[in-house]
């Protein structure tokens, strides 16, 4: 009996910019994420990209309030540390894009303190540094297309998602 594989995606070998050979991605949002990678128009505008393993590649530490939504409501609940891998890694001359991936609708006090402390882990990996230059991303699948525009007409750095805007503090 044959395998069958229903959530492979082939790509043309001059498009696939990722140094490993075969990229594992579990998750329907970072599938349809990296469908777009592999794109002749995308593949041009990339050196490299690389999928991180869910646990134990390059981890975030970062904070935000847990609780009940009626506690939370009221500025209460308590303080959680906790580590999150971004998903994606993509290099562009000497910029890297930092990748996690949300659904639509993830607008959550958990992502929020992700978005927060990745922002400032990276300012801070910049500040050590100068060889690159990192940029964190937090986008969902309504964002996809106008985030791979912006690094098909460079405008990426400044790039901002509709997730990220609703994600920031009064946004």
């Amino acid at each position: 009996k044959q395998a069958r594989f229903d959530n492979v995606i082939q790509a043309n070998k001059y498009f696939y910019r990722c140094p490993l050979n075969i990229a594992i991605i579990s998750h329907g949002n970072e599938r349809g994420f990296a469908k777009y990678l592999v794109e002749k128009e995308v593949a041009e505008n990339i050196e490299a990209w690389i999928k991180s393993v869910d646990k134990g590649f390059y981890k975030v530490p970062y904070f935000y309030r847990a609780g009940t939504a009626a506690s939370l409501a009221k500025r209460g609940g308590h303080q959680k540390e906790a580590n999150f891998n971004p998903d994606f890694f993509i290099k562009i001359r000497n910029y890297i894009l930092v990748v996690e991936i949300k659904g639509d609708e993830d607008v959550s006090e958990e992502n929020k303190g992700k978005l927060k402390y990745a922002r400032k882990h990276f300012e801070e990996l910049n500040r050590k540094q100068r060889q690159h230059k990192y940029y964190f991303k937090f986008l969902s699948p309504q964002d996809f297309s106008s985030f791979f525009e912006s690094i098909k007409n460079s405008s990426y750095k400044d790039y901002v998602s509709n997730l990220e805007a609703e994600l920031k503090p009064n946004g």
